[in-house]
Parts: C-alpha cells; structure tokens; sequence
C-alpha cells in the first residue's frame, strides 16, 4: 500500500489514498498538524530523490564532457 501512496500524483490525492477525508473546499485549517503532516511526507521525499538523482546526472554528463 505505501508504493500506491508514495505514487500518488498530489498531496490530496495522497490523503484520500491514506483514508483521510479531504477537506471539498480546500481547507485543511480544521485538521491536525499530525494529519498534515502525514499527508506529503512520501510524495516530498519521493521528489527530493527524484530531484537529487537529475542534479547527479547532469553533473555526470557535464563532467564527461
């Protein structure tokens, strides 16, 4: 089920994955910093790798150069 989540395109479409109920009008000012919290953590780390591995990989071609 994580590698689902960890797939999932947004933070909201995480969360509705996850089961927690998506606020219809955009506004997660009602729920806990904790719930938040848990919404994103996959997605924001899946970015960072995928963004640290493009970084390493341009740095690889330019230093072949």
């Amino acid at each position: 089920m994580d590698e689902i989540i960890n797939r999932a395109k947004n933070k909201t479409q995480q969360a509705r994955l996850m089961g927690i109920k998506t606020p219809e009008d955009g506004d997660w000012s009602n729920y806990s910093s904790k719930t938040c919290g848990s919404v994103g953590g996959a997605l924001g780390d899946t970015f960072n790798k995928e963004a640290v591995s493009d970084i390493e990989s341009r740095l690889d071609k330019k230093n072949q150069k």
